[in-house]
């Protein structure tokens, strides 16, 4: 992780690098934690989160900001009645924003992911 201290890095004796899960298993691990998303929601949330990771950028989009955005979407779009609405492509970022966006430093970066994330749920800009 770019991100990391590199005097927080000097205390270990070593360190691991972990890959990503493939997606068919990110999919089944998802699934386990966020059974309410539906199938084709989450592949999409899979290939933005694989689009984002094979780009070459500095974020490291973890498994966990792939079931936080799932776990968001499943819930629906709320409004401030208390009512709930399925989200739509347009509101995917809405949910996208408090899983994960906000944690991207790298203005270029976030815009990056917010045109790989609109490609795929074909969302007009």
């Amino acid at each position: 992780n770019p991100d990391m201290n590199e005097a927080l890095l000097d205390r270990f004796g070593s360190t691991l690098q972990i890959g990503y899960l493939e997606p068919v298993a990110e999919h089944a691990a998802v699934k386990a934690v966020v059974p309410a998303i539906d199938d084709w929601t989450l592949a999409a949330i899979i290939r933005t989160a694989q689009g984002v990771r094979a780009s070459g950028g500095t974020f490291a989009f973890s498994t966990r900001m792939v079931i936080e955005w799932a776990g968001r979407v499943a819930a629906g779009h709320c409004f401030a009645d208390g009512t709930t609405k399925p989200m739509t492509p347009a509101h995917m970022l809405a949910a996208a924003e408090g899983a994960f966006l906000r944690k991207v430093r790298s203005r270029t970066e976030r815009d990056a992911i917010v045109e790989i994330a609109n490609r795929i749920f074909d969302v007009e800009v």
